[in-house]
């Protein structure tokens, strides 16, 4: 099984500057991806520094942890899923009661909260309000193919090469107020010439294609009919060139070989990154097969369109 570099929290509760952000609690403090011994088992924990104190979910309650671990290294993305599902490169915590357990996270009553995945129960389980909380959909923390990590041993650090071939994309957690990294994926224009870029983010179950306009601040979704604003979502990143990413004409619902996913409704439908031209702009959006169609969020309306290009890799 592939070692992960977990490092136990100091006293003070000063976490390294590589530990892995997995979410925010209600109040905005922030949550970190941690693990701690529970009944006999390493049970995924939700880590908050600002107030010296861990939560395991285990046997229907939440439980405070003065001790556990950190997951450190930025080499990891939240892949969405449902249903007890795990994809490829899961992050484990280790085991209980001998079943493997995986880091997961739930969006929940305004907090992005970080929990255990539970394949034979068929959800992710999150500590809040004193209460374990079971989703039957969550994201799961994988590892980015192509990352390099480090194998902790007694008295050095071995770097390990997982894949040879790194994926073309990745996606990262970003605010509207954080700046947007030199690799993001330049795919459209509002009609007044700002530049937008690809994203998605969560909302009502579902993990939507966004578009991102950082001159703006401003990132959103269509859904219901409406175009909806969001201050957190995560954005498109290149591993390497950003000619990987290409756009493909389609129409009614096609999707050619090698589209990218941007998300995935809460009945597990993939939707897929689409852009369409528009009132003098072009503007990214969500193509759902099973419609026939891509939205775009648009002047506070989801607007539909059969004819449309579809994000892919290339070659």
């Amino acid at each position: 099984m592939t070692e992960y570099l977990w490092v136990t929290c100091t006293p003070d509760w000063v976490v390294p500057s590589t530990a892995l952000r997995g979410g925010t609690d209600m109040d905005g403090a922030p949550i970190f991806v941690g693990r701690a011994l529970h009944e006999g088992g390493w049970i995924p924990a939700k880590v908050i520094p600002d107030k010296s104190v861990a939560y395991v979910s285990y046997g229907g309650a939440e439980h405070a942890k003065q001790e556990c671990q950190v997951l450190c290294e930025q080499h990891f993305e939240w892949v969405p899923s449902s249903d007890g599902n795990v994809p490829p490169d899961a992050v484990s915590s280790g085991t209980s009661g001998g079943e493997i357990l995986y880091i997961g996270r739930v969006h929940h009553s305004d907090s992005v909260t970080v929990g255990k995945v539970h394949p034979s129960h068929g959800v992710c389980y999150i500590p809040f309000d004193g209460n374990e909380v079971a989703s039957t959909n969550y994201e799961v923390l994988v590892l980015k193919t192509g990352t390099a990590i480090f194998l902790k041993y007694t008295f050095f650090y071995a770097l390990c090469i997982i894949d040879y071939k790194m994926a073309d994309y990745y996606w990262e957690d970003i605010t509207t107020s954080d700046e947007l990294p030199s690799n993001a994926l330049y795919a459209g224009y509002e009609a007044d010439g700002s530049k937008m870029y690809v994203g998605r983010a969560y909302h009502e179950g579902d993990w939507i294609p966004a578009k991102v306009i950082p001159d703006k601040n401003i990132a959103s979704v269509c859904y219901g009919g409406a175009e909806h604003l969001k201050d957190e979502y995560q954005i498109l990143l290149a591993s390497g060139s950003l000619d990987a990413l290409q756009w493909m004409p389609s129409s009614n619902g096609d999707i050619p070989n090698k589209a990218v996913p941007g998300g995935q409704t809460s009945d597990g439908e993939t939707l897929y990154v689409g852009r369409v031209q528009q009132s003098g702009s072009v503007t990214i959006g969500k193509v759902q097969p099973s419609h026939g169609i891509c939205y775009i969020p648009f002047d506070g309306l989801e607007i539909g369109h059969k004819e449309y290009d579809v994000l892919i890799t290339y070659p």
